[in-house]
């Protein structure tokens, strides 16, 4: 950390005068901060009280044992004004990037399935959107909260989670992070919503399964676009968003939908001379991914609000497997001319399966009710019925005569008994399986 603050001191020297009204040294700022987010400090007030008493905290951040505390609200404008510059950003950077904290990270994809770190927003911040503004976020007079139109005014990133059916709801951020895609588990750091997973023998038809349509709502914040473009990303551009029209927007919009060609975001698993474009980034490459072509079935604004410089758009996207939406943010943005970025997105349908039929974790860990297979495989794709001697054939991986549904659309074969035999596609003057579940059975010797 000590080489970090140092390599920027001639940065601080700059943006900080000689001259005017003191200000809180941007280096204590900093440990100030790593300090409240390593200890998970709810509010600056408690940091202050911290620092007033805790001798260790004060030799964190520099101070001597007998220097005054700062004012908790002096201390967070001065952290606004430094978040508000690109300083805080490049310290993390640089601190990460040295060569003992480096080889402590890892870039492979991993799992933190259900992690919730806790936000800082009191429940008192957590108010309808519609709500008049000195509402009690604690009273809802008898309502269930849900995270659909509540928000909280303090930090509208953070959600409504509990870990178990008696903890206490909090406000926290849900940690997700992408893993093996062949068990399913394909999941956006900010996502939430359905995911579809299979058990046992079903992961073979999850990779067919991520082929189907999905439907997204999300929120597009137009005025800024980031590294990842999500809200994840450093900020690496602003623009003012004011002047953005309803029709502008609509027209922009427009242009997004149907057949499009689409780079996909360069903070991405999509590998380029057999690297992943993520892994790339982080190394500080300049990525430029190809165009690939994608389907934009629906793509819509529900709702406009409007802060200062920047827009919220609140959206909802049907679209082909392979569209990344927050290169739609991105490319809206552009196409506006003040850029944009992701800020929230809920996947609401993946082929046939809705969020409202969904379970969740704490649902599943009382009651672990599957679908059925059949069921599955009848609900996502065409269904072929076939006679006994043909399901026979199916067994023994035998290809079958032309569905009639053509290349790229898988097709169930089901038994004469109900049984989900396998899953075929049209290739050429056959259709081929792609995977076979139905057990071959051995003939008799005679």
């Amino acid at each position: 950390m000590n080489q970090a603050l140092a390599a920027l001191s001639a940065d601080f020297e700059r943006r900080y005068g000689r001259i005017g009204r003191p200000s809180i040294p941007p280096e204590k700022l900093l440990r100030a901060l790593v300090l409240q987010a390593l200890y998970s400090i709810r509010s600056e007030r408690q940091l202050m009280e911290q620092l007033e008493y805790n001798l260790l905290f004060r030799w964190f951040v520099n101070l001597n044992i007998d220097d005054p505390v700062w004012d908790h609200s002096t201390f967070s404008k001065n952290r606004d004004r430094l978040l508000d510059g690109d300083l805080a950003a490049r310290f993390l950077a640089a601190v990460l990037n040295q060569p003992k904290v480096r080889r402590l990270l890892s870039d492979e994809h991993f799992s933190v399935d259900g992690t919730l770190i806790e936000a800082w927003a009191s429940q008192k911040s957590f108010q309808p959107k519609d709500g008049p503004p000195d509402a009690d976020g604690r009273n809802f007079h008898g309502q269930v909260r849900k995270n659909d139109t509540p928000t909280s005014k303090t930090d509208p990133d953070a959600k409504l989670y509990r870990k178990s059916n008696t903890a206490e709801a909090r406000l926290a951020y849900l940690g997700h992070i992408v893993i093996e895609n062949r068990h399913g588990l394909i999941v956006d750091a900010m996502a939430t919503g359905v995911l579809v997973l299979g058990v046992g023998r079903a992961t073979r038809l999850l990779g067919h399964l991520a082929l189907a349509t999905k439907v997204y709502e999300g929120t597009i914040r137009l005025g800024a676009s980031t590294l990842t473009d999500d809200a994840l990303g450093e900020i690496i551009a602003e623009g003012d968003a004011s002047g953005v029209t309803d029709d502008s927007l609509r027209a922009a919009i427009a242009e997004l939908t149907g057949k499009i060609q689409q780079v996909p975001s360069a903070v991405s698993a999509i590998k380029k001379d057999g690297v992943g474009s993520y892994a790339r980034v982080g190394a500080g490459e300049q990525v430029e991914l190809d165009a690939r072509p994608v389907t934009v079935h629906r793509f819509e604004a529900l709702e406009v609000r409007r802060h200062g410089r920047s827009v919220d758009v609140d959206v909802v996207v049907e679209c082909s497997s392979g569209t990344y939406v927050r290169a739609l943010a991105r490319d809206l943005g552009a196409a506006l001319g003040v850029g944009g970025h992701l800020t929230a997105l809920r996947r609401t349908r993946v082929g046939p399966y809705r969020v409202a039929d969904a379970r969740t974790l704490e649902q599943l860990a009382g009651d672990m009710t599957v679908v059925p297979l059949a069921h599955a495989a009848a609900a996502a794709f065409p269904r072929l019925d076939v006679d006994e001697q043909t399901a026979r054939r199916v067994a023994h991986g035998v290809p079958l005569p032309p569905t009639g549904y053509g290349p790229g659309r898988p097709v169930a074969v089901f038994g004469p008994d109900g049984e989900f035999l396998s899953l075929v596609e049209d290739r050429g003057t056959d259709a081929k399986h792609l995977a076979v579940f139905a057990q071959a059975v051995p003939r008799q010797q005679g």
